[in-house]
């Protein structure tokens, strides 16, 4: 059975405690968005089962 892929989420939550704003998409956040992607695939690799 395949699993539907997971909803991305993003937030700063120093400036938004209660998680309104998703940053996900925001262009200016991509950097770093990319840059966690790379350390959890990286995280999976190194757990696998989890």
């Amino acid at each position: 059975m395949d699993m539907p892929d997971p909803i991305e989420e993003y937030f700063n939550l120093k400036d938004d405690p209660y998680e309104i704003n998703n940053l996900i998409a925001n262009s200016k956040e991509q950097m770093w968005v990319k840059q966690l992607k790379v350390q959890f695939e990286n995280w999976r690799k190194e757990h696998p089962g989890n």
